[in-house]
C-alpha cells in the first residue's frame, strides 16, 4: 500500500479579491487613525504655540488665591497660563475680585494696563523702588494698590492722573518720609492730601 500526502492547503479557502480588499482598506485606515492619534498632542502644541504668538507679554495675572495665573497682552487679555511669580522684572498682577478667569478672556482694559506700566517704569528710574505686585479687589476698579519690594504699598487712584500722583509720592518720600523701614502704606487717593503710616 502506498503512502499518500495529504495537502491540507487544497483545502483552505483562499479570500477572495473583494475580501482581500476589504482587509487591506481596514488595515489602511486603522494605519492613518493611528498616525493621527499619534500626532495630536504634536498638533495642539504647534497651534498652542502659534496662538501664543499673537500676543505681546507684558506681565502675569492672576485669580483670587494665585491658583490660575496667566501671561497678560497689553489689550488685557490672557493668553497662556504662567506660573506665579513677583520681583520687580515681571508685572505681577493680583485680581482679589473672585472672577472666574478662563484663558482669552479680556480680564483688565488696556488704560489700566497703561497706568500699571507707567507706575512700574517712574517707581523703578525715580524713586529706585521695585514693586512685587499690583493688587485688584474688584473689577471694574477705581484704585490700585501697589505693594512694593519692602513691603509697603501705594494706594492710587484711577480717576485721576497718574503723573501728578507720581510726583506727590516722590515728594513724600523725599521730604516727609525719612526712614521707609516701618513705612506700612501711602495712600494718594484723596487730591491734594496724601495720607501715610
Amino acid at each position: 500500500m502506498k503512502r499518500r500526502a495529504v495537502d491540507f492547503n487544497q483545502y483552505q479557502r483562499r479570500p477572495s479579491n473583494k475580501k482581500r480588499k476589504k482587509i487591506l482598506l481596514i488595515i489602511f485606515f486603522l494605519s492613518v487613525l493611528g498616525l493621527i492619534y499619534i500626532s495630536i498632542p504634536y498638533l495642539n502644541f504647534k497651534i498652542k504655540n502659534e496662538e501664543a504668538k499673537k500676543y505681546e507679554q507684558v506681565g502675569i495675572f492672576c485669580g483670587q488665591g494665585a491658583v490660575d495665573c496667566f501671561y497678560i497682552d497689553g489689550q488685557g487679555i490672557v493668553y497662556e497660563s504662567a506660573p506665579k511669580t513677583s520681583g520687580g522684572l515681571v508685572v505681577l498682577i493680583q485680581d482679589y475680585s473672585a472672577r472666574k478667569i478662563k484663558l482669552y478672556d479680556k480680564v483688565i482694559d488696556s488704560e489700566l494696563i497703561n497706568k500699571i506700566l507707567e507706575i512700574k517704569d517712574y517707581l523703578s528710574m525715580e524713586i529706585g523702588l521695585n514693586v512685587a505686585s499690583f493688587d485688584i479687589d474688584s473689577y471694574p476698579t477705581d484704585k490700585l494698590r501697589v505693594v512694593t519690594n519692602e513691603s509697603w504699598y501705594v494706594l492710587f487712584s484711577l480717576k485721576q492722573e497718574i503723573k501728578k500722583q507720581l510726583l506727590s509720592l516722590k515728594v513724600v518720600l523725599d521730604e516727609k518720609i525719612e526712614d521707609r523701614i516701618n513705612l506700612q502704606y501711602v495712600d494718594l487717593r484723596i487730591e491734594n492730601r496724601i495720607y501715610y503710616k
